[in-house]
C-alpha cells in the first residue's frame, strides 16, 4: 500500500509539474501531454484504493477497523477533488486543496501502515501478519 501511495505522490507531482499551475508564466513545464499524466495518475490511483479495500476489508474480518474506514473516505474524497480539478480545467485554488489532500492521504497512509507493523508482539499476531502480507 505504501509503495502504491509513493507511485500515486510521484504521478500526482508530474501531473502538476506539466499543468498551467507549475509555476509563473516563464517556468518551464514537464513535457508530458497533461491529459495523457492525469490519466496514468488516476489509474495509480485506481490502484491504490483497490489495494486499501482489499487490506481494509481483510482486516476487517479480522476484527480491525482503526484506520481502514476513515483512509478510504479520504482517499475517495480526495479523487473527488482531482476530477473536479481537471473537469474545471485546473483552478490554482482547487489544485491547492488537492495538494493538501495528498499530504492528508499520504499521512494516513504511513499512519495505518505504522499502526499494523506497530503491534505488540502476542497481543493480535493475525493482523501484524495480515498487515504485512498485504502491504
Amino acid at each position: 500500500m505504501v509503495a502504491a501511495a509513493t507511485v500515486v505522490l510521484t504521478t500526482g507531482t508530474l501531473v502538476t509539474g506539466t499543468g498551467p499551475n507549475s509555476g509563473d508564466a516563464r517556468a518551464d513545464r514537464l513535457s508530458f501531454e497533461l491529459e495523457a499524466i492525469a490519466r496514468v495518475h488516476g489509474v495509480t490511483v485506481w490502484v491504490l484504493v483497490a489495494v486499501t479495500l482489499a487490506l481494509v476489508l481483510r482486516l476487517r474480518s479480522l476484527g480491525d477497523t482503526r484506520w481502514g474506514s476513515w483512509l478510504l473516505a479520504a482517499m475517495v474524497t480526495q479523487g473527488g477533488i482531482g476530477y473536479l480539478q481537471f473537469s474545471l480545467g485546473v483552478p490554482p485554488g482547487l489544485v491547492a486543496v488537492h495538494i493538501v489532500g495528498a499530504m492528508v492521504v499520504w499521512c494516513g497512509t504511513l499512519l495505518f501502515h505504522l499502526g499494523l507493523s506497530s503491534r505488540s508482539p502476542g497481543t493480535d499476531d493475525q493482523l501484524v501478519t495480515a498487515g504485512a502480507a498485504a502491504s
